[in-house]
Parts: C-alpha cells; sequence; structure tokens
C-alpha cells in the first residue's frame, strides 16, 4: 500500500515472518518514518534496497497512527498542502512528486473533468523543479 501524507510517504507491507502481527514500513526520505511513528520506531537504513529506509512495527501501532493521521485531516487540497509543507522543511522533491502522481493518474484514469488541465499540473512541476 503506498500511503501519501502531506509530509510522508510510505510503502507498507506485511511482514513475511509475521504476517499476523507486523507490516514493513518503507520510505524514500530520510526522516519521514521517525517524523509520523515517533522516535521510538527508527528507521534502519538499507541503501541497497528499492526503499532505503524501513522499520517492521506492530499492525496496532500502525493502525492507530493512521487513524490519527486521517482524524488530522484539515485541508481542502492535499497537493497545495504538501506545497507549504514543502516550503516549511525546504525540500520540494516529495510535492513534486505527489504532483506527478496526480498528472500521471489522471491521464490514465476515466475521463472526467480535469482531463483537459494535465498540462496545467505539467506546467506546474516545471515551475517549481529544482
Amino acid at each position: 500500500m503506498w500511503i501519501c501524507l502531506k509530509d510522508a510517504f510510505f510503502s507498507v507491507v506485511s511482514n513475511t515472518n509475521k504476517p499476523e502481527s507486523e507490516v514493513l514500513v518503507r520510505a524514500r526520505f530520510r526522516g519521514d518514518i521517525e517524523k509520523v511513528f515517533g522516535a521510538d520506531c527508527p528507521a534502519m537504513h538499507t541503501p541497497a534496497n528499492d526503499y532505503p529506509y524501513r522499520f517492521f512495527m506492530a499492525r496496532k501501532h500502525f493502525e492507530r497512527v493512521m487513524l490519527n493521521e486521517t482524524q488530522g485531516i484539515d485541508y481542502s487540497n492535499f497537493k497545495n498542502e504538501a506545497d507549504r509543507f514543502a516550503k516549511a522543511e525546504g525540500d520540494k522533491r516529495r510535492a513534486q512528486a505527489y504532483h506527478q502522481m496526480w498528472t500521471v493518474m489522471n491521464s490514465k484514469g476515466d475521463p472526467g473533468c480535469y482531463a483537459p488541465n494535465a498540462v496545467l499540473s505539467m506546467r506546474y512541476m516545471d515551475e517549481h523543479a529544482d
């Protein structure tokens, strides 16, 4: 499962050794795991893997944190909120990736009211590139 938060991105899968009780949370950005799940969840640095940061955690802890994250949604536009956090953190990479993801999913999904505006999102990414 991919999880896109305004200030963190994760891939979460079942721990194959303890599938009933643990998940493996994987991140591409240093500090994302600790920022969201707490300092008592220090990520292992695994640069030889596709996700360079990982942490095995109890499913119950993961579920509690995700419940808190969903209860804390107080914005009406996710990409704008991710941009706000990117500016505050001084790192635009995650927000840029979210805009790219939006553009790709918009172009691949069923036609909707934003289909003609995919070019606008691509223009946004070009204007906000490093």
